[in-house]
């Protein structure tokens, strides 16, 4: 278990959130202890790593509520979401013979709703958002919804009837770095980093903490698990992981080991697009997968994978960003005799394609500017006078090689006549 999951607090006390935020959420938990409040949900929003599943844990020992966990991500269908939303947040516990009380007697908790799917599946007319929307509605149980992409779940259809019927909580410890915000989270961060350093016999200086800190910003999770990243390290920063995952050892990961898990977490925490894995992956795919029957099957996967980023081009479906990303991590899972000899990963040829039509297209206009400015006529003209030049470098090497050192011709300039 790791450290963030060990420490994680089990009560207000040690969560680090804005005291302005705690206090509604406490005012919201309070109206359900009391009856059914006017708004069934609480709706918590931010960036990964400050608190909204840890504070849906606190709130269900803070009620005494076992909590019933659904990450939409798994189960991003409106069928799934309804069947098993509705059983949790619309009736009682049918395995609890305790004798019944009036009130709830379980949290629902939605993770990731950000990634629910909105429109037709399998034949459904309707999808997790409108099932989330019932659910918010209508529902007898205390509702959680957690979600990194706020503005994005807000554009799409049904969200206005979920934040209707939410108590909306941005889990951000601070807006600006020069206000007590600030100082309060460094601070309670900083002593909780401390006191689980001891815990665990970690020897860590505080100016260390305090770079750990400042490294991760918000994100109170991934400054735990480069805390504990430092056990067994000389104490230094250089036992910390890198924030950022190289797109080599990530196609390495996936296409060499077929680990498939690690591929997606490495894709998700890498400084590059799903763009730019798959690319990598066409480039590469080929001397992993050596039958033709292995390179139809992987090219098949990726081909499905180019399809959901066109999706999200066309009709900004973000949601299709995770799917591309996971099921092209799989793709030496469909082989079914692999390479298992060590192979060199390639460049993708397309980008490289692309950077040398750039920079020809750059060389082009810098020639055709100092020809233009040379005999004194427009660029379109200089452009219909380029044959003369090629013309002269074939025939006459000598006569080109004295107007090129006039023209001051870089190499990569002269390569366009």
């Amino acid at each position: 278990m790791s450290w963030a999951d060990r420490y994680r607090p089990s009560d207000f006390a040690n969560t680090i959130i804005k005291p302005d935020s705690l206090k509604k959420i406490v005012s919201w938990l309070n109206q359900w202890r009391l009856g059914k409040p006017a708004k069934n949900v609480l709706l918590l929003h931010g960036p990964p790593g400050t608190g909204k599943t840890t504070m849906a844990h606190v709130l269900s020992k803070e009620m005494g509520l076992k909590i019933v966990e659904m990450n939409s991500s798994e189960r991003r269908n409106g069928e799934n979401l309804r069947m098993i939303g509705k059983m949790a947040g619309l009736y009682r516990d049918l395995t609890d013979f305790t004798p019944e009380v009036s009130g709830p007697d379980k949290i629902v908790l939605i993770d990731e709703a950000d990634n629910l799917f909105e429109g037709r599946v399998e034949g459904s007319d309707t999808g997790g958002m409108k099932a989330l929307a019932e659910i918010a509605g209508t529902t007898q149980n205390p509702v959680i919804v957690t979600m990194n992409d706020y503005y994005e779940f807000k554009r799409k259809n049904y969200a206005k009837d979920i934040i209707e019927n939410s108590v909306e909580i941005e889990m951000v410890p601070y807006t600006r770095r020069n206000e007590r915000d600030f100082r309060d989270f460094r601070e309670r961060l900083k002593q909780r980093m401390k006191s689980i350093a001891e815990a665990e016999g970690l020897s860590v200086t505080g100016q260390i903490i305090d770079q750990i800190i400042e490294r991760n910003g918000t994100d109170i999770r991934a400054a735990m698990n480069d805390l504990e990243s430092m056990m067994g390290s000389d104490g230094s920063m250089s036992g910390i992981r890198d924030s950022r995952e190289s797109i080599y050892k990530t196609v390495e990961e996936i296409l060499f080991r077929g680990n498939m898990e690690k591929g997606i977490f490495m894709s998700r925490d890498g400084d590059f697009t799903p763009e730019d894995l798959l690319m990598w992956l066409d480039e590469n795919t080929g001397q992993v997968a050596l039958s033709e029957e292995d390179k139809a099957t992987a090219y098949d996967l990726l081909s499905k994978c180019d399809i959901f980023i066109g999706r999200i081009r066309k009709k900004q479906h973000y949601a299709f960003k995770g799917y591309s990303q996971e099921v092209s991590c799989g793709v030496r899972h469909v082989m079914r005799a692999p390479n298992t000899h060590y192979v060199k990963f390639q460049f993708p040829r397309h980008i490289r394609n692309l950077s040398r039509i750039r920079s020809g297209g750059y060389a082009r206009r810098g020639v055709e500017a100092k020809i233009s400015r040379y005999i004194h006529a427009s660029p379109v003209k200089t452009r219909e006078t380029m044959w003369f030049f090629s013309t002269m470098r074939k025939h006459r090497p000598d006569l080109f090689r004295e107007v090129s050192t006039r023209l001051n011709l870089q190499e990569s300039e002269l390569d366009q006549f």
